[in-house]
């Protein structure tokens, strides 16, 4: 392309604003050269302000034959490029601008509405400068003087964070802060509560009392404390705690406040310790006890469930022949019971008593009857047995882990024995999901299947809920 003195500009555009054209018929033909003036004007320069952050720079061909070689941006604008132009290399900006709040001052006292200023300087140009109360962004001033207007009854009385933050274009930041006293409406706070006595009216409660405080509006409520902790605010002098424990010490002390949030110091602690809790009461008697034969060897028992003030802690379980003396077979903290080893053709009857943690025991349960089953000839077997021992964590038997054996629409339920050792007489043949619970340790599950004329044999591990070292149960064959 032929040199042309005439044809040597272009357009310049950024961030599609003003078109400028750039360079014009001043300019040598045929050799590279750095350009900043418009229309062959040298004294009209291209010069933009940019804010921090990114822009569009768009160049439009205007005459043929031009050719633009590179694009310097430089913040220094009295450089003139040579060569390449790295001359006008620009060094980072590492330097922080300064700030300082200047009203209102540190410690000061407002009230209404404030104007918050502050002062800041850049070696080169401050950016903005960000106001905040309490690490909340409220303003955000580009030039100076640098202000904003603060509503301070949007807020509490007390003490309040003012912070300005000064940016530069580089993104370099600097932070001043004030600390002040918002003072709006009722600044006085009650009288301190008198006279506070705690006084153990049971085992579980304490009754709190206390002479009223004084306001020069209204006291609005009390909060109370308990061995320093809220535990509780009321409207007016008087409080029960009915969530103490037995035989045990507290402090109390209780402190006034009003409806502006002004809060008087707390009271001298009372202290007081509640009485050991005697449980005299028995539970109530088991009722609803059904007793099933499951076999020539077991039963089943269930019954529902007792009450008791301070809660059930297990069920004695008492059996005896027809015509014999009871005797006390097992103790389980469930309702259902299975017992086996018992004889084909007999008639036993069953009673329970519950107890409670302190060793009152409920009056009898109704005396229920039951007869075994008739023992089916060897020739005619086609049932089976499923029997283990279940142990614990610590490796030694587990007594009074219940067992349940479900198939199909029937269940049986066998109870383990001192020695851990459960069993099951006279399964029909068929698949059974067998559960393991009791009291203290997780449950277990499995599933297994009865042959006719066999013993199925099945160890369970149970693993204590608390203080296990495994989240699985393990089972040995």
């Amino acid at each position: 392309m032929a040199p042309d003195t005439a044809k040597n500009s272009y357009l310049l555009e950024v961030d599609g604003g003003t078109c400028y054209t750039v360079g014009d018929a001043a300019l040598e033909a045929g050799k590279w050269t750095w350009v900043d003036y418009q229309n062959a004007a040298s004294t009209s320069k291209v010069t933009l302000n940019l804010s921090a952050g990114q822009h569009t720079v768009k160049l439009l061909g205007r005459e043929a034959g031009v050719k633009v070689d590179r694009i310097l941006a430089a913040t220094d604008t009295a450089c003139v490029p040579v060569d390449m132009g790295n001359n006008c290399a620009v060094a980072s900006d590492s330097t922080t601008p300064t700030v300082s709040v200047t009203a209102p001052a540190e410690g000061a006292s407002v009230t209404g509405t404030v104007n918050v200023t502050a002062t800041a300087a850049d070696d080169k140009a401050v950016a903005k400068v960000e106001f905040y109360v309490n690490n909340v962004l409220q303003s955000t001033s580009t030039a100076a003087p640098y202000s904003f207007s603060w509503e301070t009854a949007s807020l509490t009385n007390g003490t309040h964070v003012i912070t300005a933050k000064a940016y530069d274009a580089a993104g370099n930041v600097a932070t001043d802060t004030n600390t002040v006293t918002i003072r709006n409406g009722d600044m006085q706070a009650p009288t301190a509560p008198a006279e506070v006595k705690a006084t153990a009216t049971g085992a579980t409660n304490v009754t709190l009392t206390w002479s009223a405080s004084t306001d020069n509006t209204a006291v609005t409520g009390y909060t109370i404390q308990r061995n320093g902790v809220t535990l509780s605010a009321v409207g007016a002098p008087g409080y029960t705690d009915s969530t103490a424990l037995p035989g045990t010490a507290y402090t109390y002390r209780v402190s006034a406040y009003d409806a502006a949030g002004n809060t008087s110091g707390f009271t001298p602690a009372a202290a007081v310790t509640t009485p050991t809790a005697v449980d005299n009461r028995a539970p109530t008697t088991p009722v609803n006890v059904m007793v099933t034969a499951t076999g020539t060897t077991q039963v089943n028992l269930s019954w529902k469930a007792s009450t008791d003030n301070l809660g059930i802690s297990g069920y004695d379980i008492y059996r005896a022949p027809l015509s014999g003396v009871s005797a006390k077979v097992a103790t389980v903290t469930g309702t259902q019971f299975g017992d086996s080893s018992l004889k084909a053709g007999t008639t036993y009857g069953y009673f329970i008593v519950a107890k409670d943690a302190a060793g009152n025991a409920s009056p009898q349960s109704t005396t229920v009857n039951v007869t075994t089953d008739t023992a089916t000839p060897p020739a005619q077997q086609t049932t089976g047995v499923i029997r283990g021992k279940v142990l614990g964590t610590d490796k030694k038997p587990l007594a009074g882990v219940t067992v349940t054996a479900r198939a199909a629409s029937r269940t049986y339920t066998a109870t383990s024995n001192a020695s851990g050792v459960y069993r099951f007489e006279n399964l029909p043949s068929g698949k059974y999901d067998l559960h393991w619970e009791v009291k203290g340790y997780e449950d277990a599950d499995e599933r297994l299947r009865v042959r006719s004329g066999t013993d199925t044999v099945w160890n369970m591990d149970l693993v204590q809920i608390n203080g296990r070292s495994h989240w699985w149960n393990r089972w040995w064959r």
